[in-house]
C-alpha cells in the first residue's frame, strides 16, 4: 500500500516496547537556522544550524501501566505510520514529560513528550514499521480514588499527575553530526486533585502529606505514591453549579507507581 495512510494503523515504540493504547503521535522536525543579516542587507540571510526533533503522543491509560520507568529514559523511539510493511521514523530520544489524567466521567489519558537526544538524529525508513496492538484494558475513571495521609477524599472528580525530567542541551561542533544532543537531568512532579468542596481548606495549604492517586479502587491497577506539599487550593463558587476545590500538590522527592 502506498500513501495516503490512515492513522488507525499508526504505532510508537520506546525502549523496545509499544507505547500502549496510542491514539495519536505528532513529530516536529526543525532546523535552528542562524540569522546572518548585516548592515546594507534588505533581506535576512539564514544559515542552517543544528537540527532537532520532538514528539508528542497521546494514549489511553492502562491498568497497571508503569509510567515512572519511562520518565527520563534515553532510548530508541520508533514512530510507525501505517503498520509493519509501511514507513517509520526512528531516533534516540528522552522522555521529558508524562501527564496522566483520570476523570470520574470519562476515560483516563496519558500524554508523552519526547526530545531528540543523539548526534545521529532522526532517520526515515521506507518499510519495517510496527503494527499497533489495539485496546485491552483502558481505565474508566468512575472508580478513581485519592488518599491523603490515609484519609480518602470523599467526592473526587478528577486527578492529574505531571511528571517531568529536565534535559540539558549538549550540542557541540562536529565535522559530520548536525543534530541536537541532550542528557537527562533531575526529575520532578506535581499533581492536581479536583473535588466537590466539603471541608475547611485554610489550614491545609503549606502542609506536608502522603499522597496516593489510584486509577481505580484496586491497588493492583496502579497508583502513584509520594510525599507532597499542598501549594494551593482555589475554591470556585458559581450559581450555575456545584462548589468545587482544586488541590495542587508539589512532590518533595521520589514518586512511585505501585501495584500492590
Amino acid at each position: 500500500m502506498a500513501a495516503p495512510w490512515h492513522g488507525k494503523s499508526g504505532c510508537a515504540t520506546f525502549k523496545s516496547a509499544e507505547v500502549v493504547h496510542l491514539t495519536s503521535w505528532e513529530l516536529s522536525f526543525t532546523d535552528n537556522a542562524a540569522t546572518a543579516a548585516t548592515a546594507g542587507d534588505d533581506w535576512k540571510y539564514n544559515l542552517s544550524g543544528i537540527q532537532d526533533f520532538s514528539v508528542s503522543a497521546r494514549c489511553l491509560s492502562q491498568l497497571g501501566w508503569d509510567t515512572i520507568s519511562t520518565l527520563g529514559a534515553n532510548a530508541v523511539l520508533k514512530l510507525s505510520i501505517g503498520g509493519a510493511s509501511e514507513p517509520y521514523y526512528q531516533g534516540n530520544a528522552i522522555a521529558t514529560a508524562i501527564t496522566e489524567t483520570i476523570p470520574a466521567d470519562g476515560i483516563g489519558t496519558i500524554d508523552y513528550t519526547f526530545a531528540g537526544s543523539a548526534n545521529s538524529g532522526l532517520t526515515y525508513n521506507a518499510t519495517g514499521g510496527v503494527s499497533p496492538s489495539g485496546t485491552s484494558d483502558p481505565v474508566q475513571g468512575k472508580r478513581l480514588k485519592v488518599v491523603l495521609d490515609s484519609t480518602e477524599f470523599a467526592m473526587p472528580r478528577e486527578w492529574t499527575i505531571n511528571l517531568t525530567c529536565d534535559a540539558a542541551e549538549a550540542a557541540y561542533a562536529h565535522a559530520t553530526n548536525n543534530y541536537m544532543l541532550r542528557l537527562p537531568g533531575i526529575k520532578s512532579a506535581t499533581a492536581t486533585v479536583t473535588t466537590v468542596a466539603s471541608e475547611n481548606i485554610i489550614a491545609k495549604v503549606g502542609q506536608a502529606y502522603q499522597l496516593d492517586l489510584y486509577r481505580t479502587q484496586t491497588a493492583d491497577d496502579g497508583y502513584y505514591s509520594g510525599k507532597v506539599v499542598l501549594t494551593s487550593v482555589p475554591l470556585t463558587v458559581d450559581v450555575g453549579g456545584i462548589v468545587m476545590a482544586v488541590y495542587t500538590f508539589a512532590f518533595t522527592g521520589t514518586v512511585e507507581l505501585k501495584t500492590t
